[in-house]
């Protein structure tokens, strides 16, 4: 099978966001090929469905089998993870991290988010190669492939949040319906407790890098060097 890893970045962002990533792919990948995508930030800027849009059917396109789109402050646990959700995905499985749009009023919707995101070719293709784009009305980025996923039977598998480092200045993550609390450092898990992915989020307010930079430098059992912004 022919897998690719997509991260849309721009130049506003950390730098040392995408090194971390980078040197975490390094040592937990050998499954599939790497492509961060970039855009610069301007007058005619390319927003996040827009790259996702883009990056996604160019990789299809080029013939790859399955796609996992990862956030840049996202990363795997563990070589287990990405064989995992490839696996999984190439089984016409959609799959990733759990997500709710806290901002819609949409029943507490449970959907797969962008900052881990598994999809295979065909499920693309049966989905009539869906936008990535929110309406921020019932559906926020990505949301739709869930609610398209559940209408026509298509089995989800969406990893759960285990724990995370703490709640975000004035707000609290909540999924819903009783199904717990994420946050600022979130680890994810799938149905058999197996730690999965780590997601930061809010990594563009710039205030909790750190803990990405933390959580990195455990996994690599150095003290790398970070880079300026």
């Amino acid at each position: 099978m022919k897998r690719a890893i997509l991260t849309y970045y721009n130049d506003e962002i950390d730098k040392n966001l995408l090194y971390y990533q980078q040197k975490v792919l390094e040592k937990f990948n050998t499954t599939a090929d790497y492509y961060p995508l970039f855009c610069k930030v301007g007058t005619d800027q390319i927003i996040h469905y827009q790259g996702l849009d883009y990056g996604v059917a160019q990789l299809f396109s080029e013939n790859y089998d399955s796609v996992l789109i990862l956030d840049i402050d996202c990363i795997p646990l563990n070589s287990y993870a990405l064989e995992y959700i490839f696996e999984r995905a190439e089984q016409n499985v959609l799959i990733g991290n759990a997500q709710r749009s806290g901002h819609i009023d949409n029943d507490e919707h449970l959907y797969i988010g962008s900052s881990c995101f598994c999809l295979s070719r065909k499920i693309y293709e049966d989905f009539g190669r869906m936008t990535f784009a929110p309406d921020h009305i019932q559906a926020d980025t990505c949301e739709y492939y869930t609610y398209e996923a559940e209408k026509r039977g298509v089995e989800l598998e969406i990893f759960m949040p285990k724990n995370y480092i703490r709640d975000p200045v004035g707000s609290v993550f909540d999924l819903g319906k009783g199904r717990g609390k994420f946050g600022i450092g979130t680890t994810f898990m799938n149905h058999k407790s197996v730690d999965m992915f780590f997601h930061l989020f809010s990594s563009r307010e710039r205030v909790y890098n750190v803990y990405f930079y933390d959580k990195c430098e455990e996994i690599l059992g150095i003290n790398t060097k970070k880079i300026s912004s």
